[in-house]
């Protein structure tokens, strides 16, 4: 029979994910240094709703002790102490424990009755809250003189959980559906309603990866906290697949690696979830730069990235190689895609599938230059994962290679986004002083838009320079969770200060595009702020009252979950909604900045802007967009630039324009009277004699035919103006979209 005090507690602190009521608990830790009793295997599984054998024990412990002793039996839930009681062993009829002498305690497996009345001992939220956190700590006291010889505690688990598959799926897929909207509606020239898409679905990936990165952490977390944050872990590329483990195993073993065999283990020896700070942790006989803790008991314990590698079922020494290729996967399945895509599209406008404006962008882009867009879009998302495992696999140096790989990848995509980082800045700096106004050359080239543009159109066009700081976010970040897992409090209070740092320069700069993605960016900081105060208390560095420290773990996760609803809502809807109106672009508010001038978009905007800007670059004699002093910063190639915007024109203006070229080629210029008009539906075109500053849309290589200057070629919807026209209005603006 088993003693009734611990068949009476361990129902009440569990969970089970299944309809069957189950209480478990697979680990009895040592909470004492140099205890004197030990378990390397423990498992106890209550299963009440049997009627025979509804208790199933399988424990293998060591004594050391020598004499009669008292158990001391604590119930804590959430923090609080619920429960108290002092048992004497002696009173139970046992084969062992009175007295309790040095020697192995096997207990092998078997099957126990236990009564009705211990079932119905225990509230329904026992069996049916997620995630309870509950333990029970025994003290071990010799009778004779109240010495604390031993230490132990257990947590029971009712296998009811919020980490769920469903939750993992249904996240993945909505970003998915936030990203592929936003490309559809710019193909579609919704340019704004693209822009504001975009943002908000790569805000809501990011805040996913914050959440990820809190189970990360060294900090102690609650169940509910753990298995919450554990559902977002796909976003940092950590996804289950057996075949790929096996060959991570397999090539760092063949690279001069040793591979971990935690999960191996779990067959013969328990393994600890980790509940507070390494170093109070007693018995730890290995401590290895790589290895998993090892107690004497021959349990295991894990934490941080560990803890999120063995919830994961993944080995610890395959965390980095699993990020590692499911970033590759991403970037190459993001090439095909487009390819794909840019064909097909192709083949749809050629058997008039699609109407002439649709995707244009897509159609007639430089393959290459999209391709690069896209490379630089997976890296800026896979960049805040793979800086972390990189920078942890240099302390943990599973393999010579696999530390290689890591120096490459972390070195290469920090030295690509900054590059990246450096030209925009450079671009919008020389737009700022040439045209006063940053959005010129960042808005107008889209050889820069199709390349670097995923960078700063998030941000309002005065704030191009945020992409900068929000590196060096990332980075500081990542170090700060890579190289300090052994010391929970120290990183909490590093990411206070850097969580407080960004939240407060997002909330006095504002960076972003305008006020609606401002406040959905600053409450995200908020959140990730909170975040980092919360990991602060359960690291209990005050010793703060135990049920301080329960209600931050509560909080933690409800904070998240709702919020992350919230977010996935807001996605959802702002993605179905825009199929349903006939001009998504009226759904938000005009950008705050003058990127709208220089943007190709179907939306109508304002006219009074659109006119003062044109009349601001005929005053200002402005030369050609591609200016020489601009086109080595801008692109090397100027005629890749002029093919871009000559190739996002429609196939009607093509053809009006080759018109015009060859009548040009065969023409002889000579003088004529400026007020006479050409034999052309209301066009009108100055002489030789004209000082109208050259188009920014001109050809670089105008067409010249004998001594006169060039004609420059009209598109049908245009009209071409002289110094004292009001300038027309034509059936889209020129530039490129987001």
């Amino acid at each position: 029979m088993i003693p009734r005090p611990w068949v009476a507690f361990m129902p009440l602190l569990a969970m089970s994910a299944s309809a069957e009521r189950l209480l478990r608990a697979t680990s009895l830790d040592t909470c004492q240094e140099g205890s004197g009793l030990y378990a390397s295997m423990f498992d106890i599984v209550y299963r009440p709703d049997l009627e025979r054998n509804n208790l199933a024990v399988k424990v293998d412990a060591i004594s050391a002790i020598n004499g009669n002793v008292t158990l001391d039996i604590t119930l804590n839930v959430y923090g609080y102490e619920a429960l108290r009681q002092e048992v004497d062993p002696c009173s139970f009829d046992l084969d062992f424990g009175c007295p309790l002498l040095p020697n192995r305690i096997p207990v092998p497996q078997s099957n126990v009755d236990v009564g009705p009345e211990v079932a119905n001992a225990v509230p329904g939220i026992g069996y049916n809250f997620p995630d309870l956190d509950a333990s029970i700590r025994i003290l071990v006291n010799r009778t004779d003189n109240g010495e604390t010889v031993a230490c132990l505690e257990t947590r029971f688990s009712n296998d009811k959980t919020v980490n769920l598959a469903g939750i993992k799926w249904a996240t993945a897929l909505v970003t998915l559906l936030g990203l592929v909207t936003s490309a559809i509606m710019s193909g579609l020239g919704h340019t704004n309603t693209a822009a504001h898409l975009a943002a908000s679905t790569l805000s809501l990936f990011s805040y996913f990866q914050a959440q990820a990165m809190v189970n990360l952490s060294g900090v102690r977390l609650p169940p509910a906290a753990t298995a919450w944050t554990q559902n977002f872990v796909w976003s940092l590329g950590l996804i289950k697949a057996r075949w790929m483990q096996n060959i991570f195993t397999w090539f760092q073993r063949a690279t001069g690696g040793e591979a971990a065999v935690l999960l191996d283990s779990v067959r013969h020896a328990s393994v600890h979830v980790m509940k507070r700070d390494l170093d109070p942790v007693s018995g730890v006989t290995t401590i290895a730069k790589r290895a998993n803790i090892q107690l004497d008991s021959g349990g295991y314990v894990v934490y941080g990235i560990q803890r999120v590698a063995f919830q994961a079922k993944m080995e610890s020494t395959n965390v980095f190689l699993t990020c590692l290729v499911f970033f590759c996967l991403l970037v190459l399945f993001s090439a095909l895609f487009v390819v794909i895509a840019q064909l097909i599209v192709a083949l749809a406008a050629k058997k008039n599938w699609i109407a002439e404006d649709r995707f244009m962008e897509l159609r007639s882009g430089d393959r290459q230059v999209l391709l690069k867009g896209v490379l630089l879009r997976m890296t800026l998302l896979g960049f805040p994962a793979l800086a972390i495992f990189c920078l942890w696999e240099f302390t943990q140096v599973d393999s010579p290679a696999l530390v290689v790989l890591a120096v490459l990848f972390f070195f290469g995509m920090l030295g690509t986004l900054s590059w990246a980082a450096f030209r925009i800045i450079t671009m919008g700096r020389h737009s700022t002083t040439v045209y006063q106004t940053p959005s010129y050359l960042l808005f107008s080239n889209p050889y820069l838009l199709q390349k670097l543009g995923f960078l700063y159109v998030p941000f309002r066009a005065t704030a191009y320079y945020y992409i900068a700081p929000h590196l060096v976010y990332i980075v500081v970040k990542a170090a700060i969770i890579a190289f300090g897992q052994h010391n929970g409090a120290a990183q909490a209070i590093c990411l206070i200060i850097v969580e407080a740092a960004f939240l407060g320069g997002a909330s006095v700069l504002r960076p972003w595009m305008d006020r609606s993605t401002n406040i959905l960016n600053i409450a995200i900081c908020v959140v990730n702020f909170l975040n980092a105060i919360f990991l602060f208390l359960l690291a209990n560095v005050f010793n703060a009252p135990g049920l301080l420290v329960g209600i931050s773990g509560i909080l933690i996760f409800l904070v998240n979950a709702i919020f992350s609803l919230v977010l996935l809502l807001l996605v959802i809807i702002s993605s179905v909604v825009v199929f349903w109106r006939k001009n998504p672009d009226t759904r938000y508010r005009a950008m705050d900045d003058d990127r709208v001038s220089f943007w190709k978009s179907k939306t109508q905007l304002n006219t009074t802007q659109e006119l003062d800007e044109l009349a601001a670059t005929a005053r200002g004699g402005k030369e050609n967009m591609y200016h020489n002093d601009s086109r080595s910063s801008d692109s090397p190639e100027p005629e890749r630039s002029n093919r871009f915007t000559m190739q996002s024109i429609s196939s009607a203006s093509r053809s009006q324009l080759a018109l015009n070229q060859r009548e040009n080629a065969s023409a002889i210029w000579s003088p004529v009277d400026p007020s006479t008009p050409l034999n052309r539906a209301g066009e009108h075109e100055q002489g030789m004699g004209g000082n109208r500053p050259v188009s920014p849309y001109q050809d670089s290589h105008s067409i010249r035919s004998g001594r006169g200057p060039a004609r420059e070629p009209t598109l049908p919807g245009f009209v071409q103006q002289d110094d004292h026209s009001a300038p027309q209005r034509g059936p889209w603006k020129p530039g490129n979209g987001y």
